[in-house]
């Protein structure tokens, strides 16, 4: 109402509404007499934001400054505590830990509005408690400090002097968190008795009420005890071994570049290869002085020896020739190319180069060689030899009847080199058998049969022997007369017969002959088939002769 307001050009107008945001209004005039305007002026109304703010921590017994915000344009802050207005930022107080809370807002330079108020906490931390530590002096001239109850994110620094003015290590809890017992390994010079103080600092900076004064115990860790070792050019390497203390472990070395575990040595080529090992303290964290472990790669012998074989016959134990042996060295001879045990036979230099296998060969056979020294290695190529086994034949495989009164003549050959032949047996009368294999004459004997052995031998001595059966000429009647006078009665007599007639049904059967009868009675003048066998021949023999016969009356 403008009544009230009648000396002053430029009035406040505090409307008991509430906006959020930045918002217009129309302002409309009217006079005493209630005219109004005939139009209205915009009014543009502005929403005055809270202030900037940002919490702060302290330290117990830390120095505090001034809480601050950043206000708006030309705003002025209003400090708040306890809803009581503060004639200045208030400066927290660090006596005590807790946390502490104020208010701030801000008033509009231009409009005299007061913003909301926006909370601002104080925190003041209680100090962290103080890591326990044990020092030790490692004779490697290193120190290890053994902390105890590592909190993740505080730093734990070691200091030479109460006054807290030489720093010597600083440690991260956060790269320990987990670990209860964390070591730090400091390498700093050790004048003699020494003693130290550790600092426990939070993760928001505030230190221990207290700092840890511990002294420094020094520590001698013996070296591990170790052994030279030796290989063969390429034979299998283990992992290298030392002998640690129970509650040592074990770090291997080599070019003074620390392994991830023990390591194993190359055996490809010969030489000499250094590792070192030392131990460290479970306890202490001390490592001792390292140990030097050599280790010698020997080279594999060379097979410079003259290997020979002979060829042997059939199912003859194989035998091989060495020459230019080394007495000291031991060979050996192996079925396979690769392998290096389970040898065949072996010998050493110093005993005859001959060496017999127990394998009886029927066929061409390959045998390997390799080479052991004196220090136990072995050649790591093997010597092929090839044992040749003799592949002897003679021919003919059987030998054809004879023929009366006709000339006789077989040659048996081979392919043996400087063949021999041998004949064992009882001829028929009128033959002949010569050492060059050849069997002739003439056979006068009807029905003769011998059973002869010819062997063949080479040059080496190798024999190969085959059975024969000599048949004498077979005679066989065309016609018989079973008449009983004593002349031709038997149709082959001494032989074993079968007779079928002309339809082809058997009718006799006999180990003698055949008599001219069917079912004991004479058989009817005819033509008849025959089979002869000799002796007494089993039923599946093969006959000696077939052919047809005719019957007289």
């Amino acid at each position: 109402v403008g009544t009230a307001n009648t000396r002053d050009l430029d009035t406040l107008l505090i409307l008991p509404i509430s906006v959020a945001r930045n918002t217009s209004f129309l302002l409309q005039t009217a006079d005493e007499k209630g005219c109004v305007a005939e139009s209205m002026v915009p009014v543009e109304v502005k929403v005055i934001r809270t202030p900037t703010v940002r919490d702060t921590v302290y330290c117990l017994g830390g120095v505090a400054s001034a809480l601050s915000a950043v206000p708006l344009g030309n705003a002025t802050l209003n400090w708040y505590s306890d809803n009581r207005l503060l004639d200045v930022a208030p400066i927290p107080s660090t006596d005590t830990p807790g946390k502490q809370i104020f208010f701030v807002s801000q008033t509009d330079g231009e409009t005299g509005c007061e913003s909301e108020r926006k909370s601002v906490t104080a925190t003041v931390l209680a100090p962290p408690e103080n890591a326990i530590a044990t020092a030790y002096s490692c004779v490697n001239g290193k120190l290890n400090v053994k902390v105890s109850g590592i909190e993740p994110g505080y730093r734990y620094l070691l200091f030479g002097d109460e006054r807290f003015e030489k720093l010597i290590a600083e440690m991260d809890g956060t790269l320990n968190s987990g670990v209860n017992d964390t070591v730090l390994s400091l390498t700093v010079p050790l004048p003699g008795d020494m003693t130290f103080w550790l600092k426990t600092v939070s993760a928001t900076g505030c230190a221990a009420e207290f700092i840890e004064q511990f002294p420094v115990e020094a520590i001698q860790v013996p070296a591990p005890t170790v052994r030279d070792t030796s290989y063969c050019q390429g034979a299998p390497a283990a992992p290298l071994t030392a002998l640690s203390r129970d509650d040592a472990t074990l770090n291997w070395y080599a070019d003074d570049r620390l392994l991830d575990g023990s390591p194993v040595p190359d055996t490809d080529s010969s030489g000499t290869q250094t590792f070192l090992v030392s131990q460290t303290n479970a306890t202490t964290g001390c490592e001792s002085e390292r140990s030097e472990i050599r280790v010698t790669v020997k080279s594999a012998p060379e097979n410079d020896f003259a290997v020979s074989a002979n060829k042997i016959c059939p199912q003859t134990a194989a035998s091989v020739t060495l020459e230019n042996l080394d007495p000291n060295h031991v060979y050996s001879v192996y079925s396979h190319p690769e392998s290096t045990a389970d040898a065949l036979a072996s010998f050493t230099g110093a005993e005859s180069g001959r060496l017999a296998l127990d394998d009886l060969l029927d066929n061409d056979a390959y045998y390997y060689i390799r080479r052991t020294d004196e220090a136990g290695c072995v050649a790591t190529t093997a010597t092929k030899l090839k044992v040749g086994v003799v592949q002897l034949s003679l021919l003919p495989e059987t030998l054809p009847p004879y023929e009366r009164d006709k000339l006789y003549s077989q040659l048996f050959f081979s392919n043996a080199e400087g063949q021999m032949f041998r004949l064992e047996g009882a001829l028929p009368a009128g033959l002949s058998f010569d050492e060059r294999g050849e069997l002739s004459g003439f056979v006068y004997e009807r029905d003769a049969m011998s059973e002869i052995t010819v062997t063949v031998t080479d040059a080496n001595g190798c024999s190969v022997s085959r059975p024969y059966t000599i048949e004498g000429y077979f005679f066989v009647p065309k016609t018989f007369t079973p008449n009983g006078d004593g002349t031709n009665d038997i149709f082959m007599e001494g032989y074993r017969v079968v007779i079928f007639d002309r339809m082809g049904v058997e009718i006799y059967s006999g180990e003698n002959g055949w008599d001219g009868t069917h079912k004991n009675k004479p058989a009817p003048r005819d033509i008849y088939f025959y089979a002869i066998f000799r002796g007494t021949g089993k039923l599946d023999e093969t006959p000696v002769k077939t052919g047809y016969v005719g019957l007289e009356r």
